[in-house]
């Protein structure tokens, strides 16, 4: 092959010679102008010609550079240089077709050129030919087998390919033969977070940043580091130095959002995602964060369609897709529940990763095995680096104690409905034989009832200001025996903690109504004999552990005062008051039209709801009620009270309703509790079989319904004789007192004996369904 050569004259070389060292000194436009003067004054020179264009590519004249190029091509047709750089020149200007044919020209011309292959495999890694693009790159350290540029190309493809350990391998090759190479430095970071090697990932950062201090992406990506480790402040920092940086760092902006958003500034988060849409109005993730901080401003409107335009972008954006159904369901907006329900079921069945499991709890269209993927895709979606750990504990190594330690791993022990439950069990633990720790990471309220669970835990570690590796470490070296995870797939979740294994046995109960979907997250789940028979045993990933009556505790410390009137609190002085008390998103369209032919047929009754807390809602509903031909003043709605006061209202009710397929966990536990008899229909499900463990518990399992015509029926039949109704509540008063249900003492000795049958079974290697 014979390369283009310089014309020979003396001047000619001379000034050839300069342009070149301009191009390499980053004086771009004077090696054109230099190039292009001796273009006109001397005979084409293809090496000139090839130098001139890649000045002006450099400059972003990439009209010029391609005419260039290709000229020089005309005269030399064989000139290997020109056909690589015409190919980068065709390759930006999106003609990834052509530019792919210039590289392999150049490569059939000269084989062995590394840096080729490099652009070549770039070119067909970025149209997502993987297996070529890894080929390429081979390709060009056979050729180079130091080629830092192919090291590090290779690098981020063996990311996307998952095989971490080879591309860190290719990485620090790159960074030995190029140790001040930022963005690998960068990249590397990335790498090491993923893997939840923090310490390193942030060395790996900040050694990209001291190397080039406005590398924007080195401090964004430091900043979402800290920000993961609750390190707020040089979170912010890093975000804010990103931003100053690259103002259209729109990633960044996103971020600082969801930081703003965890220290409780929602104006400022909402600023931060508004200028992060300008800048890119494509993104889903944006679109789904400010749909989150909208949704928990209760702008359930504006959430909805945040959410939704978040799944117009992505379809597969499972979160945003459940979140958006969760928000029309708050709104009683159900023009679309039937389509949305199919959409969620088709979704999951699909593998979409990301609905949030607890809504899919209230669709009445599900299965048992759908409901269990639900909760796996929902898990898998945030803990696959997690789950690619070994665990923390290894329990043939974990040593016993003389006193079982149990661990309560909690989101929400402050003035919260699983505490209104949970916090007579804490404080009747018998410490003699149980060593109970408290491990606390979600949102510190300060409220009576934190004070009354930290003094009634023997131990109590705040987690929240952890990542969720070093929360594991802290639950792991307390030795913790039976970790009793209380959240589940609800709220302010991290699943990651119990995914890391940091105890031997782990329990999942009371916090999410149902199957975590992965083993590794609980061994066992609380149940009982009505909540989760046997038969469901393989709907879920958990082994069934009973408690012998009823798997939900309730606190007696709790009190029902005096009564309010009813005129106290919008009630009429006369006429039958039905009641559900239930959040909005478990009601269904078809519950709803039950509860309005009840109001049809009991001639001056009222149905009192708990109020939403977005005004349009309210409202919605009364426009169902008209359409069902209900007067829309006979619905009564209740504003959200604490709940000693709660409990005193509930006694104006005379009949609590029942929603389905989600039915009353600690909703009927104050409901019942207060004396009032709660109607409900039984269905397959954990959620729907809640309420109908707590009526067998407290001897009126005559409450429980096994059909839509069957609970109708029931619920007229009592709301239409008084005396019958009263004799049932005189019945379940009594229960108050003498049933299993209330008895915070005896629930407490009996999950204890539960617990000593756990790890007995631990001790001897079996894993077997407790059931008496």
């Amino acid at each position: 092959m014979t390369q283009p050569t310089l014309p020979q004259d003396p001047r000619f070389l001379e000034l050839a010679r300069r342009a070149a060292a301009l191009h390499r000194q980053g004086q771009f436009q004077g090696a054109l102008t230099l190039a292009e003067q001796l273009s006109a004054a001397f005979p084409p020179s293809p090496p000139l010609l090839s130098l001139a264009g890649t000045a002006a590519n450099s400059l972003g004249l990439t009209d010029k550079a391609e005419h260039y190029f290709r000229q020089a091509l005309a005269l030399s047709p064989d000139y290997a240089i020109a056909h690589a750089n015409l190919g980068l020149v065709l390759k930006a200007s999106g003609r990834l077709q052509q530019a792919e044919a210039s590289f392999r020209k150049a490569l059939d011309i000269q084989p062995d050129d590394a840096d080729v292959w490099v652009n070549l495999g770039n070119l067909l890694r970025a149209t997502g030919q993987i297996g070529p693009a890894q080929a390429a790159y081979e390709k060009a350290l056979a050729y180079a087998p130091d080629h830092a540029g192919a090291l590090y190309n290779l690098g981020l493809l063996l990311v996307e390919l998952g095989r971490p350990q080879e591309a860190e391998k290719a990485f620090r090759h790159a960074l030995r033969l190029r140790p001040d190479w930022a963005d690998v430095h960068n990249e590397l970071g990335n790498l090491l977070a993923d893997g939840l090697r923090f310490t390193e990932a942030d060395a790996a950062y900040r050694q990209a940043i001291s190397l080039d201090p406005n590398h924007a992406d080195a401090h964004f990506n430091l900043g979402v580091l800290l920000k993961d480790s609750h390190r707020d402040r040089e979170a912010a920092a890093c975000l804010e130095r990103a931003i100053a940086i690259q103002p259209e760092h729109a990633d960044a902006l996103n971020c600082l959002g969801n930081l703003f958003v965890d220290q409780g500034r929602p104006q400022e988060a909402e600023a931060a995602y508004r200028r992060a849409l300008a800048l890119k109005p494509g993104s889903a993730n944006v679109h789904n964060n400010l749909g989150n901080l909208l949704m928990a401003s209760n702008r359930l409107g504006e959430a909805e369609a945040a959410f939704r335009q978040a799944v117009a972008l992505e379809p597969g954006y499972g979160h945003a897709l459940g979140q958006a159904v969760t928000c029309a369901r708050r709104r009683y907006a159900w023009a679309q529940h039937d389509a949305d329900e199919r959409a969620i079921i088709a979704a999951i069945d699909q593998g979409v990763e990301g609905i949030p499991a607890l809504m899919v709890q209230s669709l009445a269209g599900t299965t048992p095995e759908l409901r269990r993927k639900a909760a796996e895709l929902t898990a898998i979606a945030t803990l696959r680096p997690y789950l690619a750990r070994p665990p923390l504990i290894d329990p043939s190594l974990h040593r016993s104690h003389a006193r079982l330690r149990i661990g309560y791993l909690s989101a929400d022990f402050r003035e919260h409905a699983v505490m209104h439950l949970m916090a007579g069990i804490l404080s009747r633990h018998d410490k003699e034989r149980y060593a109970i720790y408290g491990y606390s990471y979600g949102p510190y309220a300060g409220d009576a009832y934190r004070s009354r669970i930290e003094a009634s835990c023997e131990h109590f570690h705040e987690l929240r200001g952890l990542d969720n590796l070093a929360a594991a470490q802290r639950i792991a070296a307390d030795e913790i025996d039976i970790l009793v995870d209380l959240t589940g797939h609800t709220g302010d979740t991290r699943p990651a903690i119990t995914a890391l294994r940091p105890a031997p046995v782990i329990v999942s109960w009371l916090g999410f109504p149902g199957t975590l979907g992965i083993a590794r997250l609980a061994d066992y789940i609380i149940g009982d004999s009505v909540l989760t028979p046997l038969d469901a045993a393989a709907h879920y990933s958990e082994t069934l552990a009973w408690m012998p009556h009823c798997y939900q505790p309730n606190d007696d410390a709790l009190e029902v005062g005096e009564a309010p009137a009813r005129q106290e609190v919008g009630l009429p002085r006369e006429g039958v008051v039905f009641c559900s008390f239930n959040q909005g998103y478990k009601l269904t369209p078809t519950a709803f039209s039950v509860w309005c032919r009840l109001l049809t047929e009991v001639e001056g009754s009222v149905l009192w709801l708990l109020a939403a807390r977005e005004a349009e809602a309210n409202e919605n509903l009364r426009q169902e009620a008209r359409a069902r031909g209900v007067a829309p003043e006979r619905l009564v709605f209740a504003p959200h009270l604490p709940i000693a006061a709660h409990l005193a209202r509930l006694q104006l009710a005379d009949l609590a309703l029942d929603t389905f397929p989600y039915g009353s966990g600690a909703t009927g536990s104050n409901l019942l509790r207060s004396g009032v008899p709660l109607v409900t229909l039984q269905g397959e499900a954990y959620v729907s079989r809640m309420a109908a463990s707590q009526l067998h518990a407290l001897g009126v399992p005559e409450l429980v319904a096994q059909s839509w015509e069957q609970y109708f029926t029931l619920a007229r039949q009592l709301a239409t004789e008084p005396e019958r109704r009263r004799a049932l509540r005189a019945r379940m008063q009594a229960g108050r007192t003498t049933s299993p249900l209330f008895d915070t003492r005896r629930f407490t000795r009996d999950l204890e004996r539960l617990y000593d049958r756990i790890w007995q079974q631990q001790a001897s290697g079996l894993r077997a369904p407790i059931t008496t």
